[in-house]
């Protein structure tokens, strides 16, 4: 047997030669497996990027009335009057005011794919708001609203080629999902959180997370004290039909003969002389809009309006309801009267609800209106009509704007016109020139007698 020599004797060469190979192996092997690792995490990482990685959507703020407040990464509060683009976390506040979020896809063309609506006195913090990095993934539009107290509607868009999830999470912990196309309000107190489903899907998870499936015109109430208190009831019905408008509920009056028909818009102009208004439905931003028009210099009066006629004549039998209110989303786009004219009555959109009260065949109304100019130096203006029981409102022009009033009842109830039957409702633009789109019209109804308390079975 071969010997090596060394200082210190003599060592077998075999053993050296297989420490050595097997060294060698070892590192192999291990290099082989680090290659794997680094291989299967490049796959991972790949596949993350390609189906998982999402980018940011746009998110523009526009205030409708007044002036909202925002504070961004830098901490400094501004007022912001018209609109902005907004970055994740910034803080939105409405004080006195009202504007609106909306969520804009920048692959598709900035498609609208959801609007929030912070109604006066509410504040959220817009954590994130993303898209897939790419077209082919399946994952949805995400938008997290964080840290809201006030009251909110949300609007999800239809026919969008991917799901759309809008989680909502309050300062305790509850969260609410939606996550379909439609339409929600949510509304944060001091002790409750309310979710009404217009129309969608909606879950409300209590900050004990117990979730709560909320169906289609229903509401769910939960209580932010103790989340074991949760409520169902129905949401309130809009007796005008459908809220939006199309083809087949938006007739010219002199063609609708069927005085009868329930749930049709009858639409006309009239006009003292001079250009004649008009009324035509569009597509604005992917939603469906009436646009009440009249230009051409127009210096005389004219109106155009739409009625709806509550069963010819007859109309609607409210004397047992407990709420009745309105709500309207419309756009000022111009207006060439100061305020509302003269007298009060030409706002550049005007509701009106007519009625009946008990033991009185007169006919009550109920008007109320908006405007986007006025003219500081011209101070003898009235800000109502000499029939309004309310101020009328400015808002932004060239904005969305939702107006919804209080429950009329206990104003009307006061006057001594508690309104027994609902005869029609209508609204119109009014003045010499105008330009107004409307894009929802809902005269709301509540005939429920009293919430219904969940048991644990609903809440599992």
């Amino acid at each position: 047997m071969s010997t090596a020599s060394t200082s210190t004797g003599t060592v077998p060469a075999a053993p050296v030669l297989r420490n050595r190979q097997q060294l060698a192996w070892g590192i192999v092997l291990l290099c082989f497996s680090i290659f794997c690792v680094v291989a299967a995490l490049a796959l991972v990482g790949l596949h993350y990027f390609i189906f998982q990685s999402t980018i940011p959507m746009r998110a523009q703020l526009q205030v409708s009335r007044a002036t909202a407040s925002l504070i961004s990464a830098d901490l400094i509060e501004q007022a912001v009057r018209n609109e902005r683009i907004l970055g994740s976390g910034d803080v939105v506040a409405t004080p006195q005011s009202q504007a609106q979020i909306t969520f804009r896809d920048p692959n598709q063309d900035y498609l609208v794919v959801a609007r929030v609506t912070l109604k006066d006195g509410a504040t959220v913090v817009v954590r994130y708001f993303v898209r897939p990095r790419f077209d082919w993934s399946s994952e949805p539009y995400s938008v997290y609203l964080d840290d809201i107290t006030g009251e909110f509607d949300v609007e999800i868009t239809e026919g969008l080629a991917r799901p759309v999830t809008v989680i909502i999470e309050t300062r305790n912990g509850a969260r609410v999902f939606l996550e379909a196309p439609g339409r929600y309000s949510v509304a944060v107190g001091d002790v409750h959180l309310q979710v009404v489903n217009y129309e969608g899907s909606a879950r409300l998870v209590t900050a004990d997370q117990r979730p709560f499936p909320i169906p289609a015109a229903q509401q769910g109430m939960s209580s932010l004290e103790d989340p074991s208190q949760f409520y169902y009831a129905p949401a309130l019905v809009n007796v005008l039909g459908a809220a939006t408008f199309s083809a087949d509920n938006v007739l010219d009056y002199n063609n609708a003969s069927d005085q009868a028909s329930p749930s049709i818009w009858r639409c006309s102009s009239l006009q003292d002389s001079g250009p004649v208004g008009r009324f035509e439905l569009i597509n604005e931003e992917g939603f469906p809009a009436l646009r009440l028009l009249r230009g051409d210099d127009a210096e005389s009066h004219g109106e155009t309006r739409c009625i709806q006629l509550f069963y010819g004549n007859e109309g609607v039998d409210v004397s047992t309801f407990r709420h009745i209110s309105v709500r309207v989303t419309f756009k000022i786009h111009s207006h060439s009267l100061n305020l509302c004219g003269v007298d009060g009555s030409e706002c550049p959109l005007m509701l009106r609800m007519e009625f009946n009260t008990d033991g009185s065949n007169e006919i009550q109304h109920w008007i109320h209106g908006f405007f986007a100019h006025e003219d500081p130096v011209v101070s003898d203006y009235p800000p109502l009509c000499d029939t309004c029981i309310e101020r009328h409102e400015m808002i932004n022009p060239d904005r969305w704007y939702t107006y919804e009033s209080d429950n009329l009842l206990p104003t009307l109830e006061l006057l001594g016109k508690r309104p027994v039957s609902l005869l029609n409702m209508r609204f119109y633009a009014s003045g010499h020139q105008y330009d107004v789109l409307v894009r929802k019209v809902e005269l709301l109804v509540d005939q429920t007698i009293a919430p219904i308390p969940t048991t644990e079975e609903q809440g599992g």
